[in-house]
């Protein structure tokens, strides 16, 4: 089985005075730095830190040139920052406001538009405006599913048929965020918060990382 840590989390307070779901470069709140804290998180939550897929690298990088596809190497998939920062589910693309985003795989989008009203995460608010595709692989039981946060625009709609490599929207600063950047995040078997899975090892390597 896989291991599993137990974080904790509450929900935190907004400094949003509008309601405007509509695509923004303007995040929807700005965050503290206490908002980032561990010990802000008080609801009982159970992730798994590590996952692979032995031998696949299924997934395209979401970010093309000249664009930044290099993870930032300061918050990895379950990093706390030493405990400064929430587990993190996903992974980060530091990118300038509008880069394109990419499919990472062939997929139907599954959600396209903000979390305002839906919960995706811990919190309504928490992505901005984002996209989620569901893949199916050959020789996979269970789908998996790409989530890409953070946007300043979305470029899909739901039920839509992407390719890989095709745009789904733009970098941007929206939801729960500090500067511009692409919030990668894979999920695999349902479309939860819980069921993601390190991201790292299922990318193909960047170009020129020596991967």
């Amino acid at each position: 089985p896989l291991a599993t840590v137990t974080v904790t989390r509450k929900p935190l307070s907004t400094n949003s005075d509008s309601g405007d779901s509509s695509s923004s470069v303007r995040p929807s709140f700005t965050p503290s730095p206490s908002d980032f804290l561990l010990s802000n998180f008080l609801l009982p939550l159970s992730v798994p830190v590590a996952a692979i897929l032995p031998g696949h690298f299924l997934l395209a990088r979401p970010i093309a040139p000249p664009g930044n596809s290099l993870i930032d190497a300061s918050y990895r998939y379950g990093s706390t920052q030493r405990g400064k920062r929430v587990l993190h589910h996903g992974v980060e693309m530091e990118n300038d406001l509008g880069t394109p985003v990419l499919a990472a795989a062939n997929g139907v989008v599954v959600v396209a538009g903000d979390d305002q009203e839906t919960t995706y995460g811990p919190q309504t608010n928490f992505y901005g405006q984002l996209v989620i595709l569901k893949h199916e692989f050959s020789g996979l039981a269970q789908p998996v599913f790409s989530l890409y946060g953070h946007l300043s625009q979305v470029s899909v709609r739901v039920g839509q048929t992407v390719k890989v490599g095709q745009i789904i929207g733009q970098v941007g600063m929206t939801g729960w965020a500090i500067g511009y950047h692409l919030h990668f995040e894979i999920r695999q078997g349902e479309n939860r918060y819980e069921n993601t899975r390190n991201p790292e090892l299922w990318l193909q390597p960047a170009t020129g990382s020596g991967g």
